[in-house]
């Protein structure tokens, strides 16, 4: 977890705790109230861990295949080498 997901997990377990309300948890989190709900919901059903970014570990939609990058780069040297 990053310094930032670090103290999701205690705030959320004490907003589910009722300890402290959502818009607490919010403020503390710079959230919004609906996100905090959003991160109840995971924390109940998964645990801390689920408090973490969804997307980690994944690769980026804006990431260009290698495969595709070797392909089209490989017909352009042809094209160029026939001058």
């Amino acid at each position: 977890m990053s310094r930032k997901e670090l103290p999701r997990a205690g705030l959320v377990k004490a907003a589910l705790a009722g300890r402290i309300t959502n818009r607490q948890a919010a403020t503390a989190l710079h959230l919004t109230v609906r996100q905090v709900q959003r991160l109840k919901r995971r924390f109940e059903a998964g645990g801390p861990r689920r408090c973490a970014t969804a997307a980690r570990g994944q690769p980026s939609p804006r990431r260009f295949a290698g495969e595709a990058l070797r392909r089209d780069y490989g017909a352009h040297d042809d094209h160029l080498c026939g001058l």
